[in-house]
């Protein structure tokens, strides 16, 4: 989406140097599975790039980059608000490294999420690197760079 940092290049550098498997979300109702990258994409309804369906099986996913709005104060995914994601983990018997990326670091001071959603690792924006530490604090090495918002 528009709103969303363009990740095809990481995507490419990750295929070239690091011979990595690369899988991207095929939506499937309010929730999606996971396929194999491969051209050509093509525009599904909610305008997300996907290629064609396909029957891999996956065994297990090591690392997951989530696209996000911001977080909030316990490290939770702010995103468009149909909770894919987080019935798509649900089902995982396991917790695999989660970072989540933006264009900026937006942070609530509130905890606006539920139980169930998305935790990450980490939060990758253009202007800094956040973590999650001990009881979901974060850490940053450039809190000047967080743009905190409250609900209204």
């Amino acid at each position: 989406m528009q709103m969303e940092v363009n990740i095809k290049p990481l995507i490419a550098w990750l295929r070239k140097r690091r011979g990595a498997r690369i899988f991207i979300p095929y939506v499937e109702g309010v929730s999606f599975k996971v396929i194999p990258y491969r051209l050509p994409l093509r525009k599904n309804r909610y305008g997300i790039f996907e290629a064609r369906k396909s029957l891999f099986y996956f065994n297990n996913i090591d690392t997951v980059i989530i696209p996000v709005l911001g977080i909030d104060i316990h490290f939770k995914r702010i995103g468009f608000g149909k909770g894919m994601y987080d019935r798509f983990f649900a089902s995982f018997p396991y917790r695999p490294k989660i970072i989540f990326i933006a264009r900026a670091a937006w942070v609530s001071k509130f905890s606006i999420t539920e139980s169930h959603d998305v935790c990450a690792d980490s939060f990758i924006a253009n202007d800094c690197v956040l973590r999650r530490g001990l009881n979901d604090r974060i850490h940053c090495g450039r809190i000047y760079n967080i743009r905190t918002f409250y609900r209204y």
